[in-house]
């Protein structure tokens, strides 16, 4: 932890066996607890922010590859290669709430809105929802490859998977039925619902994203970059399509037509993109080391500010 305006360390978390790698970190809501993760020792920890104290070890079995605080902050989830999703308690005296089991290691986990299901998926070929207080597995999703992301719609009626075979399912999320596959030319990096679950986007290393309708599976646009489309998102409204590949560019969509508004040029691969919060302006980053600041109307550039390395992350 470091202090914003002078660069100065104020805090140093150390992991127990920190040269295995310490995989990411996260404040709590009011900036008063730190829960990190670390792949080699197995572990998530719960740190005192002011003080740096180590308050709580919660212990995998193997690499940690996940964790986030729930709502409320009594309870964390996380997930591991050791095959299982676990609920912890954050009252030291009796920490394991939960172990959720998979039969190969666990790509993530995420709770529903009510925190009353949570939703895991994993190399062995499924997706599971679970009772968030018993435990109880409450529907298993049966895929013919390893899963590699998973989240429900806006609603909760249904659960949208990706796996490594190029393809995306849509699963009726009471029955488990299987209601629609959606394919792509190559490996699929990532899907999002619009906000009325009409429509879904989805990107991929085939060099597109693409807009489908959420019901019927219909392709209804594809939005074509020239590499491998690392993100992409809507703006509010839904008007306007934001796009970033390893084509070093981020472009920018009519998301009625598909028609291409302009397009932000980095030197490099470009990691991420976000509109800020009145969307007039378009935040990117990129492995060319510089952050850039553009008018999201225009496309003109505003700002550049240079690191010294690839930037992996901003906002």
């Amino acid at each position: 932890v470091w202090d914003a305006q002078t660069g100065a360390l104020l805090l140093r978390l150390q992991h127990d066996e920190s040269f295995g790698g310490v995989n990411s970190a996260t404040w709590n809501a009011d900036e008063s607890r730190i829960l990190s993760w670390s792949d080699y020792e197995g572990t998530a920890q719960v740190w005192d922010a002011q003080t740096g104290d180590r308050l709580l070890t919660l212990r995998h079995d193997s690499a940690v590859k996940g964790a986030a605080w729930s709502a409320d902050e009594t309870r964390i989830l996380s997930w591991s290669y050791d095959s299982t999703v676990r609920v912890w308690s954050i009252q030291p005296e009796r920490p394991t709430l939960l172990t959720l089991p998979h039969d190969d290691y666990v790509s993530g986990a995420a709770w529903n809105a009510d925190e009353t299901r949570i939703l895991s998926w994993s190399r062995d070929d499924t997706a599971r929802v679970w009772d968030a207080r018993t435990g109880s597995l409450l529907l298993i999703l049966e895929h013919d490859d390893g899963v590699q992301g998973a989240v429900w719609n806006r609603d909760e009626t249904r659960i949208i998977t990706r796996l490594s075979n190029n393809t995306v399912r849509v699963w009726d999320a009471q029955t488990g039925s299987l209601l629609l596959t959606l394919e792509h030319d190559d490996r699929v990096s990532g899907m999002a619902g619009n906000i009325d679950a009409s429509q879904l986007l989805t990107w991929s290393s085939d060099h597109t994203a693409r807009v489908w309708d959420a019901q019927t599976g219909a392709l209804q646009m594809t939005l074509q970059h020239d590499n491998w489309v690392y993100g992409a998102a809507w703006n509010a409204d839904e008007t306007r399509i934001l796009s970033w590949s390893s084509d070093y560019t981020v472009r920018v969509w009519d998301a009625q037509t598909g028609a291409l508004l302009f397009t932000l040029h980095h030197e490099d691969a470009v990691l991420g993109a976000a509109w800020n919060a009145d969307e007039t302006r378009i935040l990117s980053w990129s492995d060319d080391n510089m952050v850039r600041v553009w008018d999201a109307q225009t496309g003109a550039l505003l700002l550049t500010l240079h690191h010294f390395y690839w930037v992996i992350g901003a906002m």
